[in-house]
């Protein structure tokens, strides 16, 4: 392999990896969305709505 054919290689495994991190992520802000009391309820909030997730204001900014 040339040098540019292993550079793109190795370009390709640092973007499956990111997309891997990205979707695990994504999975575990919807579990703790989903669940009652989770790591985002402390945050609480007056305006809090559930389609929005704990703590986070219809606005979409964090509840303070």
């Amino acid at each position: 392999m040339t040098d540019t054919e292993l550079d793109l290689q190795a370009l390709l495994h640092t973007v499956l990896q990111l997309q891997t991190t990205l979707l695990n992520a994504q999975m575990e802000n919807t579990r703790l969305q989903r669940v009652p009391g989770g790591a985002l309820a402390w945050l609480g909030s007056d305006n809090d709505h559930s389609e929005h997730g704990a703590g986070v204001s219809s606005h979409g900014k964090l509840a303070t």
